[in-house]
């Protein structure tokens, strides 16, 4: 996930969730909450696999806050599925969603494959050609399946419940970003302003059901450490 994201970008992001997390620790939102900054984790580590998807993970009274954040720099097509479950929310006057979806089907085409599937990718246009290239992953995906795994593991160490939000950050968020569909997982969402990740995280404390207790998160805490 780092590699999405320039030093520059990386510290304006973590700065931002500061500020905002100050801001409700302050009005008394939030009681206490600790950044585990995921590039110090050792590959070994049993969480590695889920947690490096993300760049900070937020350990607070309400749960977990898994921010994944991007800057890039091109025209991003962005969580894109096949079959398209989506077409009849989408107006023909979308051209860029058509286009899409339709880059997206011809792409999945070559592997003769009956199985559902979600693209992200990138337009870059050159004098003569248009090039369209693929992420080996979907980024929304990947942040639901490991926000989701994070919680299940740490439910299993510990004998008890923890609420677990993924989020995409779109740091630069003028970048010109196609959205395949405008669902939401109940593990992720995706932000492309300051504005909007503050209400993503506000939107975390009012409905966070399972509150932990400061020894409750110093104990996820120290996992990660």
């Amino acid at each position: 996930s780092n590699n999405d994201v320039g030093h520059h970008a990386y510290k304006n992001a973590k700065r931002e969730l500061r500020k905002i997390l100050d801001s409700y620790l302050e009005n008394g939102k939030l009681k206490y909450y600790d950044i585990i900054v995921t590039s110090n984790l050792a590959t070994k580590h049993p969480f590695f696999e889920y947690a490096r998807s993300f760049d900070f993970i937020i350990v607070s009274d309400i749960g977990l806050i898994n921010v994944d954040v991007k800057s890039w720099g091109e025209k991003t097509f962005y969580h894109f599925d096949v079959p398209d479950e989506h077409d009849t929310e989408m107006s023909n006057s979308n051209i860029e969603k058509v286009v899409g979806h339709y880059i997206s089907q011809q792409y999945h085409d070559q592997f003769n494959s009956s199985r559902k599937s979600i693209y992200t990718f990138t337009e870059t246009v050159q004098p003569n050609r248009v090039i369209y290239d693929f992420y080996d992953y979907d980024p929304y995906q990947l942040a639901a399946n490991n926000a989701k795994a994070l919680k299940d593991h740490i439910e299993q160490n510990f004998n008890f419940k923890v609420q677990s939000t993924g989020v995409i950050y779109f740091s630069d968020g003028t970048v010109n970003i196609i959205q395949g569909s405008e669902e939401r997982d109940k593990y992720v969402d995706t932000v492309s302003t300051k504005s909007s990740l503050r209400r993503i995280i506000s939107e975390a404390i009012e409905l966070s059901k399972h509150p932990l207790n400061k020894e409750q998160v110093d104990q996820i805490t120290a996992i990660f450490k």
